[in-house]
Formats: C-alpha cells, sequence, structure tokens
C-alpha cells in the first residue's frame, strides 16, 4: 500500500529525470467521422471538443449524478472559474498552439492620440476593430487580458514547480480511454491528464485556495472522479497504483500543491463510483431520474423510504 513515507519517486520518474517509458496496451487513433462510435481502447488524438461529445459515462456526469440525478441529465454552465481553468488546462498540457486553436485573447486597442480616452471605446472606429475580432474568431472561445495574464503566471508556476513539472513533462498526456463497465455494461469515458508512468495518473486542476483544496476533493466529489478514471485505466490494461493531484491557484503568486488519494480512500470511491454506475443503469431502465440525492446507503431505488430523505440539520458552531 501506498504511503507518503514509502512512495519512491525514482519508482515513478526513473533516473536522472529522464522520461519514462509508458507501455500502452492499446494506441489508436480515430478520425473524425468516426469519433463518436469509437470502441473500448486508448486513443491519443480525440480534440477536447470532440471528447466531449462522446455519449458515453464521464466522470462529470457522475458528480453530478451524485448530487442530483435529474440534475446531471442538464447542460452545464461554464463559469469564469471553468473556462480559466479550462483555458489553463490547455495551454500548460495541451501546448500554445492547440490553446490558440481553441481560445483568442482580447485585443489590447489603443486609443488615438488624436482621441478623448475616456470616449474612445463608444466610437464607432474602436466598435468596428471589435467586431471584426469577434467576426473572425466566432469558432474559439474569447479570454479577457486578465485571464490571459492569470493563465500565464499559472504555466510559469507550474513550469518552476519541481515536482509538477515533472508530473506533466513525461510521459503520455490527455489519454481518452473507453471502456465498457463489467458490472452495469454501461460504456464509459475518461480523458486522463497524464500518465508519467510507473502506474501513476495524473489530473491538473485549478483551485482559488490551494490550502483548501484537499477539502474540494471532498466537496467536488474529484475522488469519484480519480476512482473513474483509474477504473478506466484498469479497464484498458493500464496499472494506476497512485493518483496524482496537481493544483494551482489562479491568483498571484499562484501557488501550486501536490498531492494523491490515500489507497484507502480510492478504494472507497471505487465502490462509491460503482454504485453509482449501477444506478444510473437503474434510472436509464426506468427513465426515471430522482430530483434529490440518493443517500449513500442506498444501492437502488426500491430501497428508498421517506425516512431515508429526512435530515439532521445541527446548529452551525457560530451561533
Amino acid at each position: 500500500m501506498n504511503t507518503a513515507e514509502n512512495i519512491n519517486l525514482e519508482d515513478i520518474f526513473g533516473n536522472a529525470g529522464a522520461a519514462t517509458a509508458v507501455n500502452l496496451p492499446t494506441t489508436s487513433t480515430a478520425d473524425k467521422a468516426t469519433v463518436n462510435l469509437l470502441l473500448p481502447g486508448v486513443y491519443h488524438d480525440i480534440p477536447a471538443a470532440d471528447y466531449h461529445r462522446l455519449p458515453y459515462i464521464s466522470s462529470s456526469f457522475l458528480k453530478k449524478f451524485k448530487g442530483n440525478p435529474a440534475g446531471a441529465l442538464l447542460p452545464v454552465n461554464q463559469t469564469p472559474a471553468m473556462v480559466l481553468g479550462s483555458a489553463s488546462h490547455a495551454y500548460s498540457l495541451e501546448g500554445e498552439a492547440a490553446f490558440l486553436k481553441e481560445y483568442a485573447v482580447a485585443p489590447e486597442i489603443p486609443c488615438p492620440a488624436t482621441r478623448n480616452v475616456k470616449g474612445w471605446k463608444n466610437t464607432n472606429e474602436y466598435k468596428e476593430q471589435i467586431e471584426a475580432f469577434m467576426s473572425a474568431n466566432t469558432s474559439r472561445i474569447i479570454l479577457t487580458r486578465e485571464q490571459y495574464t492569470d493563465i500565464l503566471g499559472i504555466h510559469a508556476s507550474l513550469q518552476s514547480h519541481p515536482l509538477a513539472s515533472t508530473l506533466l513533462r513525461q510521459g503520455c498526456q490527455e489519454l481518452t480511454l473507453i471502456w465498457d463497465d463489467p458490472e452495469t455494461g454501461l460504456r464509459c469515458k475518461a480523458r486522463i491528464d497524464h500518465n508519467p508512468g510507473r502506474n501513476v495518473l495524473v489530473d491538473y486542476k485549478t483551485c482559488a485556495d490551494s490550502d483548501r483544496f484537499p477539502n474540494q476533493i471532498i466537496n467536488l466529489n474529484y475522488d469519484i472522479q480519480g476512482a473513474h478514471y483509474s477504473m478506466g485505466a484498469e479497464a484498458n490494461g493500464i496499472e494506476s497504483d497512485t493518483f496524482i493531484f496537481v493544483a494551482a491557484e489562479t491568483s498571484e503568486p499562484y501557488p501550486v500543491r501536490c498531492g494523491f488519494i490515500h489507497p484507502e480512500w480510492m478504494e472507497w470511491a471505487k465502490g462509491e463510483t460503482r454504485r453509482l454506475l449501477a444506478l444510473v443503469k437503474e434510472c436509464k431502465e426506468r427513465g426515471l431520474y430522482p430530483n434529490y440525492e440518493i443517500p449513500g446507503h442506498i444501492c437502488s431505488l426500491d430501497q428508498i423510504t421517506p425516512s431515508d430523505l429526512l435530515e439532521e440539520w445541527a446548529m452551525p458552531k457560530w451561533r
């Protein structure tokens, strides 16, 4: 069992910081015409947009399902924090070229010396330049200059971090995994940020406060994500004894923390993921998605009683 005391980083990275060879059982590519019909396997060249269109069970769906099954069917509204996180992910993990295919940074249009600075943005000349920029970037997500500054700052911080830079540099990145869950038969998907080799999976997250990130693993069900990814790796013959999160703050000085989910916690998360997959299958078969959280001890909708949904609300400590 891996603990913080007995994990040997040389077992993960090899000697002298050399890139570790990754032995993947399946290495495939897919063209755009067949991307929606992917069979179980490991895919290296699936664009993020195509991955998200795959109609399979993802960890994002399971995390929403855990909180409210009916809510899991609704589209996700992207918040500014989510946009920044996705953009930082693209820049730092996929590279600037891939980033620029999906994102565009709002231009700085300086006020001519002959114009009044205060009224410059209300002029037709300014508006025409903005309109031309928007027309040229209809297929890309527009970021503010401030967001782009944060993305560059986060990237620099990741690159200067001795462990994070190694985790995100070596091995294979952006692996799409497709598999059929052995217990439910549901076809599942996952997109692993990094597989540096040596039985390790890595997921990169942005956050507002890295000191509170361990709590976010619970509050945002990141442990379910880690379990789902690990189960997908195992289904495809990729061993994954250790699941590591790299968490970077989105404001200066962009501190970075790295940590892994304890094996006992991971085993619990895998059991919880199996429970959720079984409930998803039941909901799909019945065409019934409850609009309340299904209690953790419930493994079938038939087990739910009214008393299971009665919560005890204790007085807050600050009262």
